[in-house]
């Protein structure tokens, strides 16, 4: 695992999550997916709590405390209206981009050592290429949740 495959990686996401995020309201954002799963501000939030163990990894500072962390944890409840909303699509967008810029820098810092070392049952390497792929698969569920909400797909 390279460094610049990861940056390029990450670069994609954060293109294609404004892009799909673009037009959509905060009160569009809570609106329930019919057949169950979550609504775009939850997908929203995991994904930028998720980016706290990419941050960690890289040894860059959080960007989010842990009570917002907490609240969009795989398997915490759904977000079924603004008021449930603990935090607005466009806070979320701003806390994104400025993980976006700390990941960047962590990983023009960062030797192919550190991407080599052990962490737990893998390496560094390998759980950043994880958390670079969960964060893609919700990208892409934010994508089909565009469409739910009626708007025109992201990518042309």
């Amino acid at each position: 695992m390279s460094a610049s495959v990861l940056k390029y990686q990450f670069g994609m996401n954060a293109r294609l999550f404004e892009l799909t995020l673009a037009g959509i309201t905060d009160e569009e954002a809570v609106t329930q997916p019919s057949g169950g799963g979550n609504c775009v501000n939850w997908i929203v939030g995991h994904i930028v709590a998720s980016r706290e163990s990419v941050l960690s990894h890289l040894g860059e500072e959080s960007v989010w405390p842990a009570e917002l962390v907490r609240r969009y944890e795989r398997g915490s409840a759904p977000i079924r209206s603004a008021a449930e909303a603990p935090a607005s699509l466009s806070a979320m967008r701003e806390v994104f981009a400025l993980a976006q810029e700390r990941i960047l820098r962590g990983l023009d810092g960062i030797s192919a050592e550190a991407l080599d070392e052990a962490v737990g049952d893998s390496t560094r390497g390998h759980k950043l290429a994880f958390l670079q792929f969960h964060e893609a698969y919700h990208v892409g569920q934010l994508g089909m949740l565009r469409r739910f909400l009626g708007k025109e797909g992201a990518i042309r």
